[in-house]
């Protein structure tokens, strides 16, 4: 399995040239082309910079667009350090008389800021940070990806179930870069121990649907598991190109068809995903955020945004750092 650290390795965005505009972010450190804000998480003391791209000068206005936070090569120092640019102006603009960047969509602004934070966690600290930050996004997961096949491929309940227990098997791999070899069997054990809770399905039918499986690294090679575990011949058309299309409506937002084919493979943009579905009115009319309700019992979505929030450094990480009027 590979970690796909941030959101330009995944295969949504496997084709996307960055160096070009890293190499203009890295020139704009020196010209003021964008605003360095330090954020403090529990995860580092210290804190971290994010650069927030807003605009308002010809050093930003020079920098493309881009949509998912992005790794600024460091310049040449004693000590180098991890810093995401973040591109915000589609979130407000620039006020030139008082010279600020005036939010005026909160709800896409704090996601994006958020999960460039989350980014960096996950790029510094274990994994299983993220992973067992709750069961609810591997619920979702699941259940998502399952529905979406069933639907659009016409898949009977067991069949249903089969494609959930493969996709959750998917969902708990994006947090490990073992290889099959290096994997032990109470490691086994213990992924299908939580496949059977993301599914609700019995132990030992999560193990004889998985036992003959190697792990899955990607989109594509996660549907020829899924069509070898269902055996269904209504799946000879499923790829990786018909899951992202089948899967990417389920999400609002800016960039959102995007976004949710990132978030398939990259663990902190599906962690927002579905936080931002349970708590953000904006989201809550998604397909996904309809899914990601019917796990929420016993607070268990309280529980998780409380503790995706100490993650990130709280609800409101730069709050006191953004104009939201002229």
């Amino acid at each position: 399995m590979t970690i796909y650290k941030t959101a330009y390795d995944t295969t949504a965005c496997s084709g996307f040239r960055t160096k070009d505009t890293q190499d203009k972010l890295r020139q704009g450190a020196l010209s003021g082309a964008y605003r360095t804000v330090r954020v403090r998480t529990n995860h580092n003391e210290e804190g971290l910079d994010l650069l927030l791209l807003e605009g308002g000068n010809s050093s930003a206005d020079v920098i493309p667009y881009f949509y998912h936070p992005m790794v600024v090569p460091a310049p040449a120092l004693k000590e180098p350090r991890l810093e995401f640019a973040i591109d915000v102006r589609s979130f407000g603009k620039w006020y030139a008389p008082n010279q600020v960047f005036v939010v005026r969509n909160h709800p896409e602004y704090d996601w994006h800021i958020k999960r460039a934070i989350l980014n960096y966690v996950w790029m510094t600290e274990r994994p299983e940070i993220l992973r067992d930050i709750s069961p609810i996004p591997a619920q979702v997961y699941a259940a998502l990806m399952s529905e979406c096949v069933a639907r659009r491929f016409a898949l009977d309940p067991g069949e249903k179930i089969k494609v959930a227990v493969v996709a959750a098997y998917f969902y708990y791999g994006l947090f490990s870069e073992d290889r099959l070899a290096d994997r032990d069997e109470m490691e086994h054990n213990k992924i299908v121990g939580m496949v059977a809770r993301a599914t609700k399905v019995p132990a030992d039918t999560v193990f004889t649907l998985l036992q003959d499986l190697p792990l899955i690294n990607d989109l594509s090679f996660l549907c020829e598991c899924i069509k070898k575990v269902t055996g269904s011949v209504a799946l000879q058309d499923l790829n990786h190109g018909v899951l992202i299309a089948i899967m990417s409506g389920t999400w609002y937002g800016v960039n959102a068809r995007e976004n949710l084919a990132v978030a398939l493979e990259h663990a902190p943009t599906w962690l927002m995903c579905v936080a931002a579905s349970l708590q953000e009115a904006t989201f809550k009319r998604s397909q996904l955020a309809k899914i990601s309700m019917n796990f929420d019992r016993q607070n268990a979505a309280s529980h998780f945004i409380k503790a995706l929030d100490v993650l990130v450094g709280g609800p409101t990480v730069v709050a006191d750092q953004v104009n939201t009027t002229e």
